[in-house]
């Protein structure tokens, strides 16, 4: 575990000196020497749409009463930081019943016909259940928006499974995942999409959160591997950066619904997508796995144990659930990438700032220094965002 000096928010670029940074890289929008003080004390409103979310629950979610509200876990997918592991996770293990989005599914268990032909079938007119190597999913693809408005059309989140009677057995989703926040909150929970029951499901968020400046690095080599018509292959990641392909702060910028790279992210921007954490999610961190997929099992426990119990009542093995967990997070986490670099911040470097982020050495895939600061200052409102996410990680293991 973290040292408890993580317990405090800390201010990633309180050592700078501001006036001599570049101001191409900097921008229009410096970061207040005060951060520190706004970040605890402003308390901005957050966007309309974040109302169809449930609020961060320090009681926990239960669903035994009737009257209560339903809520259906809602996983934020963030672009590399083991989204797909947990999807394998959640669906293998658990045997939970996903509606989710391409790149929430390894690149080892798709099938020769793509996660996208198969479950963003315009030709299909209803929302089935189908198996996709050891998970169940929802035949949707929640990767855009036009994507979430097909299922808000299939009304995913209206079936219900009451076991009464075979011939009104309908399905049920339990766990949406999608790397669009904003758009899955405004559209797919919707209140005026929902019938009965009398108060409509809302979601319920949880996200994992990863280091930028890793996060920034690990998808471009997914995007240089990985992108079918190579458009990365012979490009560096400076290249990247300047890019018409490149999307600084996506953190903030998916809070904020706002992905125009024309326009230049704000200290303001950065205090509603920090609101919209503290008020609404429930914070993993990849570099804490093991204790924030126990969270999360524990804080959605109302919800996925009567699945579980479904399940294991029928011939699971308990054990063998817990064998396939620490299979998939520990032993070999799924669609790791490969072709990660050393990261080099330089001879004399300090030794606590370092980062390695894989084994290899190649000096062609070495990030120095330079390029690091440069990619954690293009990034500044998610670097100031990932380390309020930790704050509230810690905050969030006190009640949990």
């Amino acid at each position: 575990m973290s040292s408890p000096s993580t317990s405090e928010f800390v201010n990633p670029f309180q050592h700078y000196d501001h006036s001599s940074l570049n101001p191409k890289v900097y921008g229009a929008a410096p970061i207040p020497t005060n951060i520190d003080e706004l970040i605890h004390n402003q308390m901005p409103p957050i966007p309309a749409a974040y109302a169809n979310l449930a609020d961060l629950n320090q009681d926990f979610i239960q669903q035994n009463d009737e009257q209560q509200q339903v809520v259906v876990p809602f996983f934020w997918h963030v672009p590399r930081t083991g989204g797909a592991t947990l999807a394998e996770a959640i669906g293998e293990c658990l045997d939970l019943t996903l509606a989710a989005s391409a790149s929430s599914v390894s690149l080892s268990s798709r099938s020769m016909n793509s996660f996208q032909n198969v479950f963003f079938d315009k030709n299909q007119q209803s929302a089935v259940l189908l198996r996709h190597g050891e998970g169940k999913y929802v035949n949707v693809n929640l990767e855009t928006e036009d994507g979430i408005l097909r299922a808000t059309k299939l009304k995913i989140l209206q079936q219900k499974n009451d076991g009464s009677d075979d011939t009104e057995q309908r399905l049920v989703v339990d766990v949406i995942m999608s790397p669009l926040v904003y758009s899955t909150s405004k559209i797919l929970f919707a209140p005026q999409y929902a019938s009965n029951p009398k108060l409509p499901p809302k979601g319920q968020l949880f996200t994992m959160v990863r280091h930028p400046v890793e996060r920034e690095i690990s998808y471009f080599y997914y995007l240089k591997h990985h992108s079918e018509d190579g458009e990365f292959s012979r490009s560096t990641i400076s290249d990247w950066l300047i890019s018409s392909s490149f999307v600084d702060n996506f953190m903030v910028r998916s809070l904020i619904n706002n992905f125009d790279r024309s326009y230049i992210v704000t200290v303001q921007d950065l205090l509603v997508s920090k609101e919209v954490l503290k008020r609404k999610c429930l914070v993993g961190l990849l570099e804490e796995k093991g204790s924030s997929w126990r969270r999360m099992k524990k804080y959605f426990g109302a919800t996925w144990d009567h699945r579980l119990e479904q399940h294991y009542s029928s011939g699971g093995d308990d054990s063998s659930r817990e064998e396939c967990e620490h299979k998939l997070l520990f032993w070999g986490w799924r669609n790791k990438n490969p072709h990660r670099p050393h990261v080099d911040h330089g001879v004399g470097g300090d030794a606590s700032d370092s980062i390695e982020t894989g084994s290899s050495t190649n000096v062609k895939n070495e990030v120095d220094r330079a390029l690091y600061e440069k990619i954690k200052m293009v990034n500044r409102w998610d670097m100031i965002l990932y380390e309020y996410a930790k704050y509230l990680f810690w905050q969030q293991g006190d009640w949990i």
